[in-house]
């Protein structure tokens, strides 16, 4: 499984052209989107800085048809299960339905970037969650392919992991945290140049 690219604590602070400098911050290894721009939000706004997250993740390319069962993990700890009954690998509609019907516990809907095109699943967080998930079961066998969403939501590079049934059946995808300012440029300084861009 992945995780938010952060290879272990960091500390940073964050300063606005003429708003100073925040206290300093701790970003971990695993830390979801969400959970770094609160962090932000609560030591930075009054320098000006309002951090959001966003996330996106995709499904795509299932193998075969068969009864699909996963947990997705979004906002809720413990996850959701989702289960559709999948005719035609070319129309996931029914997995859409399924995803949108725990959303409400999730905070992740699930959408046809084209609606013309109902193979490939576009799932959006709705508070920069990360997005997981695992314990994928086709009765039908093979694979679905779990990607990263558009860069301008998630970040990345629309990186893919191959979820197998009964093999490896889990994955994350998390997203990315921007940063605006009321106070000027924003820099920043600290272990961890490779997260953040002033």
């Amino acid at each position: 499984m992945t995780s938010n690219g952060v290879a272990g604590n960091a500390t940073n602070r964050l300063t606005t052209a003429t708003g100073g400098t925040s206290a300093a911050f701790t970003i971990a290894a695993g830390d979801s989107a969400k959970t770094i721009a609160n962090t932000i939000n609560t030591i930075a706004s009054d320098i000006g800085i309002v951090a959001t997250a966003t996330n996106a993740a995709t499904l795509s390319g299932l193998a075969n048809a068969g009864n699909i069962s996963f947990t997705l993990t979004g906002s809720n700890a413990l996850g959701s299960a989702i289960a559709a009954s999948i005719t035609n690998t070319s129309d996931l509609t029914s997995l859409a339905a399924a995803i949108n019907a725990a959303s409400s516990s999730t905070g992740i809907s699930a959408s046809f970037s084209n609606p013309l095109v109902r193979s490939n699943l576009l799932l959006t967080s709705n508070d920069g969650s990360n997005i997981k998930v695992s314990t994928f079961l086709n009765s039908g066998g093979g694979s679905l392919t779990f990607g990263e969403g558009p860069v301008e939501i998630a970040g990345g590079t629309l990186a893919t992991t191959a979820l197998v049934s009964g093999g490896n059946d889990a994955s994350i995808k998390t997203g990315i945290v921007k940063l605006n300012s009321t106070k000027g440029l924003i820099t920043v300084s600290g272990g961890d140049t490779t997260s953040f861009a002033s």
